[in-house]
């Protein structure tokens, strides 16, 4: 095993990485570690109270970054113009 194992009542945040992420995962909340299920697999309470059961590369042991606004701005959209010889269609 590359990593070494969570320990019990450790602190760690789920971030969603493999598409079988717990939809907690999307809230990216805090929660702590109950036991490593098998080498891979590590059972955590969530803040809520509930337990969840995921692979140990949906968790991290520091806190997420906040993501990075967008650098590009959103590209306004040209009005639309008819071609010539074509006419706007009433709908009444």
């Amino acid at each position: 095993m590359s990593r070494e194992p969570y320990r019990e009542g450790q602190e760690v945040w789920l971030v969603p990485t493999l598409m079988t992420a717990p939809a907690a995962a999307y809230r990216q909340p805090a929660c702590d570690v109950i036991r490593m299920t098998t080498d891979s697999r590590v059972l955590l309470r969530l803040p809520d109270g509930s337990t969840v059961d995921t692979d140990i590369r949906n968790v991290r042991r520091t806190p997420p970054a906040d993501p990075a606004p967008p650098t590009t701005k959103p590209r306004r959209r040209q009005p639309m113009t008819l071609p010539d010889g074509y006419a706007e269609q009433p709908l009444w």
